[in-house]
């Protein structure tokens, strides 16, 4: 890596330091999580937005510490569905897949982050949400009533915030304008009225109310904070041994780390999106690499709530087979597929290659070492100790060429291989491209000078041995970001739309004064829609905005 990355790599390990050691037990973080609607069909998305705040001072301000936010769905039965969302300078946004076998009844969503487990008696703020199954007849023992509420729930009153104005065209056009002048944070929903949401809304003004009491709290070290990406924690028989944890595909993730005399072992990662494959072994060099290791849930997986009745009557039967027809045609053609994604937070360890060799451009060779040979001009294939090594053509400050003379790292698929004979071995009919770093890249305390990276067609290590000791699992990493649009459809137009949610997004924002537009595609079930804002100002001051139109 460049001097100035390797600075910045001090200052993440010092940072890490400072946090282990107990250094931020001052911060204290809340988190509000808004939904697009209070009522789903099981089998929908949920689209959430995050507010991860600093509340130290009882102020509402974007935390700067966490970097990952967990989110459970849990009913009087227990744990339903747990989730991961990446923070972006205190904001977060995803769209939950709800399973289409939750029973009928009322859930509630939290949300947490590794810090708030230091807190001595921490309870998370929940948000109530109604999920009806539409295919099966199983509810949620005790939780559904079925007869009409005792009394009309018409939830909150959201009182319009003087920040902000809302104007619908003929043409469906939705122009939202600050009035302020200040910049507005903020989550926006459009979604169809319908008999199906009893529940009281939940607003930021409340959760203001409920940060209020969040003083004066007293911590122990027993979580390190997700502070530049996901913690991973193994609890492992490695006593005093450096660990390897990678994650092949697309990305290189490739982190190393020691089992401390507890049996501890923490990574310190970037992002993790989607699910990924992970491989935990012990580094090259140790005559016995075997182990037994266990990765450590950091998800809280139980609670203490009361869940409000769900009433169920037959005048919501109509918006039922509604949403339920809504749903099914929704999962047939994929329309979650044409959800916009969002900005996601990189992984700073690989950058631009110096050269990069897509293997289709040229002959194809039936071994690696005549790949190498003949086409990668930037490295030559070596004797070390009986044994083939890479070495990576380096410029130096002068301009200077020579021929890296210690260790190479060389990634297939993104998990390292350290033997090279390995990779002179595998088939390059399987490989797509062949990347070049020439630099110097430090991992842990283990400084390599240059990265070759084989990259495969199907990014998933093909046909390549791995050791019996390498623990190999599954690993459910952050939820890609993206909001709910409908601007794909307007593309083909042969889909069936039924969306209850025409738009959402959970991390909008507008600058003092200023205005955004956006169109929406009219679904085939009209009616009346609903036009719900909330969010903080850049003083911390929540606000809601609520209007409704209709589609003929």
């Amino acid at each position: 890596m460049s001097i100035y990355r390797y600075i910045i790599w001090i200052l993440v390990c010092l940072f890490t330091t400072l946090k282990v050691s107990g250094q931020s037990t001052d911060v204290v973080e809340r988190i509000y999580v808004s939904t697009d609607k209070g009522s789903y069909v099981a089998g929908e998305g949920i689209g959430c937005a995050l507010y991860c705040f600093d509340v130290t001072g009882g102020k509402l301000r974007f935390s700067e510490l966490s970097s990952v936010a967990y989110v459970e769905l849990v009913s009087a039965e227990g744990v339903a569905q747990q989730e991961k969302v990446t923070l972006l300078e205190g904001r977060g946004g995803a769209v939950i897949k709800l399973s289409p076998d939750l029973p009928t009844g009322n859930y509630k969503l939290v949300a947490y982050t590794r810090q708030n487990r230091n807190e001595v008696g921490f309870v998370p703020y929940a948000r109530d949400i109604s999920i009806y199954n539409t295919l099966l007849a199983s509810k949620i023992e005790g939780n559904v009533v079925l007869e009409a509420p005792s009394e009309e729930t018409e939830g909150a009153v959201i009182r319009n915030t003087p920040f902000m104005e809302v104007v619908c065209d003929d043409t469906y056009g939705v122009t939202v304008k600050n009035l302020s002048s200040e910049k507005l944070f903020y989550n926006i929903s459009v979604y169809r009225q319908d008999k199906l949401e009893q529940l009281q809304c939940e607003t930021l003004e409340n959760f203001g109310k409920y940060v209020s009491g969040s003083k004066g709290k007293s911590f122990v070290n027993g979580f390190v904070p997700d502070f530049e990406g996901e913690v991973f924690h193994f609890k492992s028989d490695a006593i005093g041994k450096n660990m390897l944890l990678s994650f092949p595909g697309e990305n290189a993730n490739v982190y190393i780390s020691d089992v401390d005399e507890n049996g501890d072992l923490y990574f310190y990662a970037g992002s993790i999106y989607g699910e990924k494959e992970g491989l935990l072994q012990v580094m090259p060099g140790y005559t016995d690499r075997s182990h037994k290791s266990e990765l450590v849930s950091p998800f809280i997986g139980s609670f203490d709530f009361e869940y409000p009745p769900l009433y169920l009557n037959e005048e919501m039967e109509g918006d039922l087979v509604a949403r339920g027809v809504g749903m099914q045609l929704g999962r047939r053609f994929g329309l979650d597929t044409l959800n916009v994604p969002m900005e996601l937070r990189g992984d700073p360890f690989l950058e631009e290659p110096d050269k990069s060799y897509l293997l289709d451009d040229y002959t194809r060779f039936h071994t690696m070492h005549e790949v190498i040979t003949e086409y990668v001009s930037n490295v030559r294939i070596r004797l070390m100790d009986k044994k083939r090594v890479f070495s990576v053509l380096f410029k130096d400050a002068v301009g200077n060429e020579s021929y890296s003379r210690f260790t190479t790292l060389a990634l297939l698929d993104g998990m390292p291989v350290f033997d090279h004979e390995d990779i002179l071995a595998y088939d390059p009919m399987l490989v797509k491209q062949i990347r070049v770093y020439a630099h110097s890249y430090r991992l842990s305390d283990i400084t390599y000078e240059g990265v070759i990276c084989f990259d495969t067609y199907k990014g998933d290590i093909p046909s390549f041995p791995i050791d019996s000791i390498s623990l190999m699992f599954t690993h459910k990493g952050s939820l890609y970001p993206e909001y709910i649009s409908g601007e794909r459809l307007s593309e083909g137009g042969k889909i069936p739309d039924y969306r209850h949610t025409l738009y959402w997004h959970p991390a909008a924002e507008l600058d003092p004064r200023g205005a955004e537009k956006f169109v929406l595609i009219p679904p085939k079930n009209r009616g009346t829609f609903n036009i719900v804002i909330e969010g903080v100002t850049a003083s911390g001051v929540p606000f809601q905005y609520k209007t409704n139109f209709e589609i003929l």
